[in-house]
């Protein structure tokens, strides 16, 4: 057990393959799902990794000698198989079992599982962690049966994103990054009638072009610089999995998470009238203001998807944004969807008949750094406490809803301690450039110093724009 016990993270079950992720911890990790599911069927799906194929093969194993009802949806992306899930509620409440590790390196592999309604959460990552190490025993009366949605996914789209504006046509750029969506994306966008390039769309679970994370903004370079070389109106990326996205503006600049998740925001709201919308802790404050000016309530949640999608459909909000490229929509029953957020950003540039730069400019400047990661092997939780006392000590406001952050009058600072490395996360904001180093220095005085290097620089990338 001891290799699988750093596989089990907050959100999910991750690792490298085949050390700390491997066939016998799917099987028993089938067993497991198949005991504490509150419904006999579970749905099974995964990605394009070449890891995924025998690791799915032996969960499927397990469920089935666990005496579930096992529906292989295949190896699709992770919105269809959310998209699965629904279609499936039609009959009964499917438990899932996503195989993936998502935006992870491709040497990685793991397992997102749902055990009813709702998304797992920490306490229930950690009773899977233990019936793996003591799994029951096998039981009679499991099946497994085969579906294909994708035929039936694509045409859900076609549906909701078939009646577009009318303007000009938009041309587009798709990074599928080699991943999940490289397949079904080109067919649905063709049905669709767009004009696109498209770029790594070809299925290969090693990822040879270019990194599955996309909130990494190296991993975008080659998108950004087509974009600029074709005059398209926008860039779209999907990570490995298809749940994230990222998107480059008609001058081949990489947006912001904060700025792309304000734009859909604030055209939700505006058509679809007052709502909840909420945010990863991480994102700009600016967003809440543009929020509430549309006339929506900003939320904010600690970061993680169990957290966002449980908070979306509490809030019944009408959508939700992390900083890593997530966005939640109340239409999606709080699901996210690389490529419907894709299709919706290209349906508000086509109402707005203007450049997606332009609109851009309509929101205030965020002086904004990227996440800071800082290993550290000391006290982390001793490095926080201090923090927050000296926070505390210059008037700031605390919030603790994950790690501590901090309010200044000019600007905010945000520190973590990793769930799953010995580092430290920080983030940092202000109003002004003077209010974002003003933060660093005030926040990071009673820390270590490897952390305030890191984060002078980052805030020097936020000063020269990089």
């Amino acid at each position: 057990m001891a290799m699988w016990d750093k596989a089990f993270k907050e959100c999910d079950i991750r690792g490298s393959y085949p050390a700390q992720v491997d066939g016998d911890l799917a099987y028993r990790l089938g067993l497991a799902v198949a005991a504490s599911a509150s419904t006999p069927v579970v749905v099974v799906a995964g990605d394009v990794r070449l890891s995924t194929p025998s690791l799915k093969a032996r969960l499927i194993d397990g469920l089935r000698d666990g005496g579930a009802e096992v529906v292989d949806c295949g190896l699709i992306p992770t919105p269809v198989y959310y998209f699965a899930r629904r279609i499936l509620r039609r009959e009964v409440e499917p438990a899932g079992v996503m195989v993936t590790a998502s935006h992870m390196p491709a040497d990685q592999n793991g397992f997102k599982p749902i055990l009813g309604p709702l998304p797992i959460m920490p306490e229930g990552l950690r009773e899977l962690s233990r019936l793996v190490a003591d799994p029951p025993p096998p039981k009679p009366g499991g099946v497994v049966r085969r579906i294909d949605l994708a035929h039936e996914y694509l045409h859900w789209m076609l549906d909701r994103f078939g009646n577009r504006p009318d303007g000009p046509p938009l041309r587009l750029v798709l990074d599928c990054g080699n991943g999940s969506f490289s397949d079904l994306a080109p067919g649905i966008l063709d049905a669709l009638g767009l004009t696109f390039e498209p770029l790594f769309c070809e299925a290969d679970g090693r990822f040879p072009h270019r990194s599955p994370d996309v909130s990494q903004p190296e991993a975008l370079a080659a998108l950004a610089s087509r974009v600029r070389a074709t005059g398209a109106d926008l860039g779209v990326a999907f990570d490995g999995d298809g749940d994230r996205v990222a998107f480059v503006d008609d001058r081949g600049e990489v947006l912001l998470p904060d700025v792309f998740i304000a734009l859909l925001a604030r055209d939700a709201l505006e058509r679809e009238g007052p709502a909840a919308v909420v945010l990863d802790i991480k994102l700009s404050a600016s967003v809440d203001d543009i929020v509430r000016e549309a006339g929506g309530t900003p939320l904010r949640e600690r970061s993680g998807h169990t957290f966002m999608k449980t908070r979306v459909l509490a809030e019944k909000a009408i959508l939700g944004g992390e900083a890593s490229g997530h966005v939640f929509f109340r239409e999606l029953e709080g699901g996210d969807d690389g490529l419907f957020a894709a299709l919706a950003m290209l349906d508000l540039l086509a109402r707005a008949g203007r450049p997606l730069s332009q609109l851009v400019a309509t929101l205030p400047r965020f002086f904004l750094t990227k996440d800071i990661r800082v290993r550290f092997e000391g006290d982390v939780a001793g490095v926080l406490r201090r923090l927050e006392a000296q926070a505390e000590a210059d008037g700031a406001r605390i919030e603790r809803l994950d790690g501590v952050k901090a309010h200044y009058a000019d600007g905010w600072a945000l520190a973590r301690a990793s769930v799953t490395e010995p580092m430290i996360t920080l983030r940092f904001e202000g109003t002004t450039r003077e209010g974002l180093l003003s933060a660093i220095e005030r926040f990071l005085a009673p820390a270590p110093a490897e952390c305030l290097d890191a984060a002078r620089t980052a805030a020097d990338q936020v000063a020269s724009g990089d």
